[in-house]
């Protein structure tokens, strides 16, 4: 969400669709239901496909995802799919995010650096893995200052 939205990063709709298709054929639910919605609107490079848009939206409901489940159970009306809302604020999404972006075969350094605060945030945020992940990435990619610190 983060190029979707450009928080962080520049907006970016294209990468914004390619992380969600790798997160989605992982079998992660809101990589799924944020898919399903660009090929619903057209966007990121995914063509218009409502047939598409749906599956991968049924698909996200079906692993337990609540506005997948809301669509998906007669509330969909295509003119109002921007309407419905993503929330970044759950903790375990940015913990997840950190990772596709960290470990994704495509990423670059700008991606470790996000994947770096996204792990903050979420230890910020009583997250355990993300405190170990912000540690480890931390030291990998600041070597330098983990041994000037001991």
């Amino acid at each position: 969400q983060a190029y979707e939205q450009g928080i962080c990063v520049k907006k970016d709709m294209i990468k914004a669709a390619r992380y969600y298709k790798e997160g989605a054929d992982g079998g992660h639910p809101e990589a799924k239901y944020n898919l399903g919605v660009f090929y619903l609107r057209g966007e990121g490079g995914c063509e218009c496909s409502e047939a598409k848009g749906l599956k991968l939206i049924k698909e996200a409901g079906e692993l337990g995802l609540g506005e997948a489940m809301l669509v998906i159970g007669g509330n969909y009306k295509k003119d109002n799919v921007e309407d419905i809302a993503i929330e970044m604020s759950e903790i375990e999404e940015l913990f997840h995010m950190g990772k596709v972006m960290e470990e994704s075969e495509l990423n670059d350094s700008d991606d470790e650096i996000f994947a770096l605060e996204l792990y903050r945030i979420a230890a910020q945020n009583g997250h355990k893995l993300a405190e170990e992940k912000f540690s480890s990435l931390s030291q990998k990619m600041f070597p330098e200052t983990q041994s000037s610190s001991s």
